[in-house]
C-alpha cells in the first residue's frame, strides 16, 4: 500500500482492478476500486468502485483509468495519482467518513464529477 500525509494523519491507499458476473447475460465486468484506511485503523476503510457500464470504462486503456463518456467527449481520472488520493480522502472526510469507526463504501460514480472539478482546480492536477 501506498502511503499519504495529509496534516497529521497518515493514511494508506492503493487501487486495484476486480472482475465480477452480473446480472442473467452473465457478462464478465470488470471495476476499477480505490482503497484506503487511516493508519492504525483497519476496520473503517474507504472504498470506491468504478463498476464498467453504459457509456463507462474501467481499467482500459490503463490501470487506474475510469472514464465516462458525455459532454461531447470522454472524460477520465487516473485513479493512481498521489493527488487523485488526496481529492478521494479529503472528500471523504467531508462527507462523514470516520476511519476508526466504520467503512464507508461509495460508487465512485457517485464522486466523479466532484473529483473531476477537484482535480482541474488545482495547478498540475489536471484529470485526465
Amino acid at each position: 500500500m501506498r502511503r499519504l500525509q495529509i496534516g497529521e494523519r497518515t493514511f494508506l491507499w492503493r487501487v486495484s482492478h476486480r472482475h465480477r458476473v452480473r446480472g442473467d447475460d452473465e457478462v464478465e465486468r470488470c471495476a476499477e476500486v480505490f482503497r484506503a484506511y487511516e493508519d492504525g485503523c483497519r476496520r473503517g476503510p474507504l472504498e470506491l468502485a468504478f463498476a464498467e457500464g453504459d457509456g463507462r470504462g474501467a481499467g482500459y486503456p490503463q490501470s487506474g483509468e475510469v472514464w465516462q463518456r458525455g459532454g461531447g467527449g470522454a472524460r477520465s481520472l487516473d485513479l493512481h495519482r498521489p493527488r487523485m488520493a488526496r481529492a478521494i480522502i479529503e472528500l471523504a472526510l467531508q462527507r462523514g467518513w470516520a476511519p476508526a469507526e466504520r467503512a464507508l463504501l461509495v460508487d465512485g460514480w457517485e464522486w466523479f464529477d466532484a473529483l473531476e472539478r477537484e482535480m482541474n482546480e488545482v495547478p498540475g492536477g489536471a484529470a485526465t
